[in-house]
Formats: structure tokens, C-alpha cells, sequence
């Protein structure tokens, strides 16, 4: 069959159908019908529908993950300096965060980001004025806070986030007083204490907390304790069948039976009935808060041990130097939608043997940096997994003692899984004296000094080893010698030069602020 022609009159009034239906034939026509496909698909009204679509969902994905990275604070460096006429301690400004600057920086290149996150920074509370910081009549501290990276915007003034913790504890006053006024000074204004100590010293506790309730009644500052040794003994090991006894209010403990997430942790000995205590004891402590909401104006609770300190302002401080001491003016720029934030953990390192009339806040100024915040983190003693702050809300529960999660609401939970520049400081084992004490709290349990034993009893292989060498300690089978070398070798930095390639590398961080907030009021104790 020949090609017919086409005359030359005719060929620009030749229509698509006709190139497409002459297609097999020659090339030119050929290439021309390809085309022809090209465009009638480019132009359809499904691919135009499935573009946009695309184009919104790639927006929306961008300004989730931009909200959740862009709380960053540098805030400025602080030191610390005693001011003569009073020992409390006095921050004073010394500069502003270079890193911050750098970060703000790699995220100006993000163009037209939505301007969500200021709008929720600037919006009044109820009866709030942000003009003046006051509510309901009353003066709360407030701040210029400035506006997220890449927007041009005014400053916004509103009150500052306020923050309630959480422990367990069978510290002595001695040791909890000068714990309790370090997190005073970073903005925590309520303390929900625990107390497990024992029925002899209770008495004297309670005495000298007496002394000091006044001062921080003063201040505005909430200091709750709820004597548990009572309960703890009457009722023995917590189990399925006598946990309902261990709630001062029966029904928060009920709520969580009838949930189940803890039912796997009963009927366990020393770490796992430690864990459970401590998740029923945040049960009660979020009631508690929740109760002294309005009057304490809490928007934040955290859990800690009594070994740990918060420490905010850490984001762009490299491997030496203090930075920004401020956690109510970091979680107020925290994006509205995140519930919770996890604080990755940072262990202390000692350089040295700790005597036990030492404070191991003071003496301990390195800190291993954990695997989220630097590459070839140095291994751990305990856990790695952080702990956890979350916003004060009806909805709000225990997940765990490192987690908070929110029960009992459609609404997803969301948790900024890492947060730039707030740390838990953990002293873990800091202290000779506090690795000897996990062979007699181990003997309490009833754990036999053997592997098993050691396994059925303590959830970390570190403890477990601890346990064994501190009863071989206790018990003459190695001499306190012996002991002491076992611990350097595993717990004790004292390589100065292998520290300094530590710092260098980023692996390792000197911080020297909490120290010396303690120290000031190690001396207030003594003289009171």
C-alpha cells in the first residue's frame, strides 16, 4: 500500500486524528503524534488534579517538619556570680549564642514558611495582658520572645511556661535542698516529691523541710510531700491484687489496672518494682498538678530521679562552656501542637574517687553526651533513652517512668522526639559509696548475689554487675581495694589527655554552672 500525500494546501489544516492514525508510517508524522500524546496528558484535568494535590501535601510535609525543628533557643550564655549582700546566685547575660546564630541561619533558606508558630506564640491566655504580664491581677514573669527563624515580624510578649516535677526519692535533706533550689533557678515552680525514706528519719526530715517551707512559699515556689514509706511497708511487694492499696486515691490506680500497660511490671523485685512505684507515682503526681493547675498557672510536668538535673540552653554549646539556664523561655517557643518533648541524657563522667561527705553535683564536670546529640558516643553505665517533659493537660498519664503519654482522647499524640537544647544530667553511680549502697538495697529485695539472682532483680547488665561486686565487697570475698580498682576501671575518667581528645571530638562536655549553683547553697544549709 503507497502513503498517500498530501497536498500541500492541506497540511496545516490537518487535524491530530489524522497524524495519530498515520502514526506506523513515516517518522516525521510519528514524532509529531508522540507530541500530540505528551500534551493531551500534560493538560488533562486528572493529572492537573493529581499535581496540585501533590503540591499541597509536599507544603503541608515541609511546615510539620519545620514547626517541630524550629523551637530552637539559643538564648545568651550566662555565669554565674555571687552577689555580696545576698548568696542566692545571680545570672547576667555574657553574649548571645554563636550556634544559634549558625542554625537560624541554615534555616533562612526555606522561603514563605506559614506564620503558625509566631501566631501561638503571640496569642493571649485567658485574662492574660501581654502588654503588662498580668492575669487576673496578678504580675507573672514575662518576656519579649522573638519571632521564629526566617519571619520578620514584631516582637510578642507573653507569659513564660511554667514547670512542675515529678521524683522519687529517699534523699536527706542536705542533699534534696540544694537539688530542689538548682531547678528553682532554671523555672521549675512546683516539686512533687515523693518520699521513701526511712520511719527513723522521717521525723528529722520533716523538721527541717519545716524550716525552709517559708522561703520557698515566699518565692512562689510548691513543694508537695507524699510520705509513701508507710504504704510501701504495709502493703510489701506491688501486685495486681494490692495495688488499688497503694494510691492515696484508689481510683487513679484502678484507671490503671483497668488499662493494662503495667500489668507486665507487677509482681517484680527491686528495678522493676522501683518502675512501677515510680509510674504510680507519677500517676499521682500529674493529679496532683493538675489539681494545683490555676494556682500554680503549670503548662509543663517532668519526671526525674533525684540524681538527674534538668539543664536547658545546652543547644550550640560545644564541648566546653555553660550556656542559657532559662527552661520556662525554651518551652514557651515550643510549637502549641507538640505534647511532650524527650531530653536526651547526658551521664556524668567522675575524674576522680568521690568521698561520700561530697557532694557529687559539685564534683563531677564532665558528661558523656548521648548517641542523639553526637556521633561515636562514648558506652553508658545505664540507660540511654532520655527522659521526658510533657504539657499539663486533663488527658495527661504516666507511660512509663522515662514517658508521658496522653489517655483516653482521639487526639494523636505528638512528641518532638529529640530536643535541641535541653538535657537531663544524669550522676549516675558517681560516687564509690553509691555503687556499694545497690548491694544492700539488692539484699532488701531479697536477690541472691549470682547471675540469675542478680538478673531476676535489676533490668541494666551494669547494675547487675554492681550488685555482685558490691556484695563481694560487703561480705569479705574481695577487699574495699579490690572494689575500688573494679570501679576506676569502669566508672572513673581520670585520663586527662583521653578526656581532652573527648571534649575535642564532642563526645564529652565540661559543664561547671550546676556545680556552682550547689556549692552556694550547699553553705545556705549549713547555716540555717
Amino acid at each position: 500500500m503507497h502513503n498517500r500525500i498530501l497536498p500541500s494546501n492541506t497540511t496545516k489544516n490537518y487535524d491530530e486524528h489524522n497524524i495519530i492514525k498515520r502514526c506506523d508510517k513515516p517518522r516525521s508524522n510519528c514524532l509529531v503524534s508522540h507530541a500530540v500524546r505528551v500534551y493531551r496528558l500534560f493538560f488533562s484535568r486528572a493529572f492537573i488534579y493529581a499535581l496540585f494535590i501533590l503540591v499541597i501535601v509536599f507544603i503541608l510535609s515541609l511546615q510539620f517538619s519545620y514547626d517541630l525543628n524550629d523551637y530552637f533557643v539559643g538564648g545568651a550564655n550566662l555565669s554565674v556570680s555571687k552577689d555580696p549582700k545576698n548568696t542566692d546566685v545571680v545570672l547576667r547575660e555574657a553574649g548571645i549564642n554563636e550556634e544559634r546564630d549558625k542554625f537560624r541561619k541554615k534555616m533562612r533558606g526555606m522561603k514563605g514558611k506559614p506564620k503558625k508558630l509566631l501566631k501561638s506564640m503571640a496569642k493571649s491566655e485567658d485574662n492574660f495582658d501581654p502588654l503588662t504580664g498580668l492575669k487576673n491581677g496578678i504580675k507573672y514573669p514575662t518576656e519579649i520572645l522573638p519571632p521564629a527563624s526566617g519571619m520578620t515580624s514584631t516582637l510578642q510578649r507573653r507569659r513564660l511556661d511554667s514547670v512542675g516535677i515529678i521524683t522519687t526519692t529517699n534523699f536527706g535533706w542536705d542533699e534534696l535542698y540544694p537539688w530542689i533550689r538548682y531547678h528553682t533557678h532554671i523555672g521549675i515552680t512546683a516539686f512533687f516529691i515523693f518520699c521513701e525514706h526511712p520511719a527513723n528519719l522521717w521525723s528529722s526530715f520533716v523538721t527541717t523541710f519545716k524550716t525552709f517551707k517559708h522561703d520557698f512559699e515566699e518565692g512562689g515556689v510548691l513543694v508537695h510531700l507524699v510520705y509513701k514509706t508507710p504504704t510501701i511497708e504495709r502493703i510489701g511487694h506491688i501486685t495486681e491484687g494490692n495495688v488499688l492499696e497503694y494510691c492515696a486515691d484508689r481510683e487513679i490506680c484502678a484507671r490503671v489496672v483497668r488499662e493494662g500497660w503495667l500489668k507486665k511490671w507487677f509482681n517484680g523485685v527491686c528495678n522493676a518494682e522501683l518502675f512501677v512505684r515510680q509510674s504510680l507515682n507519677m500517676e499521682e503526681g500529674i493529679d496532683l498538678a493538675l489539681k494545683l493547675k490555676d494556682a500554680q498557672q503549670l503548662d509543663w510536668v517532668a519526671h526525674i530521679d533525684s540524681d538527674e538535673l534538668i539543664y536547658p540552653g545546652i543547644g550550640g554549646v560545644g564541648s566546653t562552656g555553660d550556656a542559657n539556664l532559662n527552661l520556662r523561655r525554651s518551652l514557651s517557643l515550643i510549637p502549641n501542637h507538640v505534647n511532650s518533648v524527650v531530653l536526651s541524657d547526658w551521664e556524668g563522667a567522675p575524674a576522680t574517687l568521690i568521698p561520700e561527705n561530697s557532694s557529687m553535683f559539685e564534683a563531677v564536670t564532665l558528661f558523656k553526651k548521648n548517641h542523639m546529640d553526637t556521633i561515636d558516643a562514648l558506652p553508658f553505665l545505664t540507660y540511654t533513652n532520655g527522659k521526658s517533659i510533657a504539657r499539663l493537660t486533663p488527658t495527661l498519664r504516666s507511660n512509663g517512668a522515662h514517658r508521658f503519654k496522653g489517655r483516653g482522647t482521639r487526639k494523636k499524640w505528638k512528641e518532638l522526639g529529640h530536643a535541641i537544647d535541653i538535657v537531663v544530667l544524669h550522676y549516675s553511680y558517681s560516687k564509690p559509696t553509691t555503687a556499694q549502697k545497690r548491694g544492700e538495697s539488692g539484699f532488701s529485695c531479697g536477690c541472691s548475689p549470682t547471675l540469675s539472682g542478680a538478673a531476676s532483680c535489676f533490668i541494666l547488665k551494669f547494675d547487675q554487675e554492681v550488685f555482685i561486686k558490691s556484695v563481694l565487697a560487703m561480705n569479705g570475698t574481695i577487699s574495699s581495694e579490690e572494689f575500688d580498682i573494679w570501679y576506676r576501671r569502669k566508672v572513673v575518667y581520670s585520663d586527662s589527655n583521653a578526656n581532652k581528645l573527648h571534649l575535642k571530638s564532642g563526645r564529652m562536655a565540661r559543664l561547671t554552672l550546676p556545680g556552682e549553683i550547689f556549692k552556694l547553697y550547699d553553705r545556705s544549709v549549713g547555716q540555717s
